[in-house]
This record gives structure tokens, sequence and C-alpha cells, in this order.
């Protein structure tokens, strides 16, 4: 079971798209496996635009794009209106599923939103990350 000190908090904001990618790496810097326990996403700001797109979550494979992987979407995210008055989005992991959320040494954690508003919109990104404790072997399936 994780501590709350054994998770690793990073960051990333803007008024732009979301092009954010997230990594793990150990003393030496070199980028290990790690899990996602959790990601945060806070939207603010009004704009006359009441347009949502698509918020993606995915593997950013070292070997390529062919290699990525979907890991969850949120179909609509952006301005806000009535039906939909909040803009967070608050995406956990529960224990028994994360080994599902592993992501692999020299991948990333990759999260793309285009702002439908940009300028209008200002968002914030928290996501907590897991070191792994057992090494990923090259022919092991982590999914």
């Amino acid at each position: 079971m994780l501590e709350p000190k054994d998770i690793i908090l990073q960051y990333d904001g803007g008024t732009g798209s979301m092009a954010s990618v997230f990594y793990v790496q150990n003393e030496r810097g070199e980028q290990v496996a790690f899990e996602v326990v959790f990601v945060r996403i806070h939207m603010s700001g009004s704009s006359a635009v009441n347009t949502k797109n698509a918020l993606t979550m995915y593997v950013d494979s070292n070997l390529g794009s062919a290699y990525d992987c979907e890991l969850f979407t949120y179909d609509e995210i952006g301005s806000p209106d009535s039906a939909t008055p909040t803009r967070d989005v608050n995406f956990r992991v529960l224990e028994d599923e994360r080994r599902h959320y592993l992501i692999p040494p020299k991948d990333g954690l990759a999260i793309s939103w285009t702002n439908p508003a940009s300028g209008s919109i200002k968002w914030g990104t928290c996501v907590g990350l897991a070191k792994v404790d057992h090494p990923v072997r090259a022919n092991e399936t982590a999914y």
C-alpha cells in the first residue's frame, strides 16, 4: 500500500492547449517505470466560446507514436455551461487497478487537450506518480 511519502507530485499549467508529459527519474537521472496514482486538473476563466474538447491521457512511448497507448479520455472538457458547471478533472486509480496504469521505463504519461478559448481558459495540472519497486523487462508486458 502506498504511503503519502511515496507519491511523487508533478505540475504543469498554462492558458493554451495542453500537451503535458510526465516522467519519473531515479537518483542517476534515468527514467524509470512508474504507476499513475491520480491526475487532477482545474480550469478557470471565462469564455464566450461554449465548446468542449476531449482530454486524453496516454502512454507516450519512447519507441514512437505507433506504440503510444490511450489510457483514458474525458469527452467534453472546456468552457462551462449550465449543464456542466465545473471544469475540474479528478482521475483516481484504485490500488488494485494501478498495475493497468504502469508506465514502462523511458516512457511518459502524456495528457493532451485543445483549449477551445486559448488565452481565456487557464488550466493547472497536478499528477501523483509512484515509482515501481520491480523492474519491467523488455519482453514483459506491463498492461
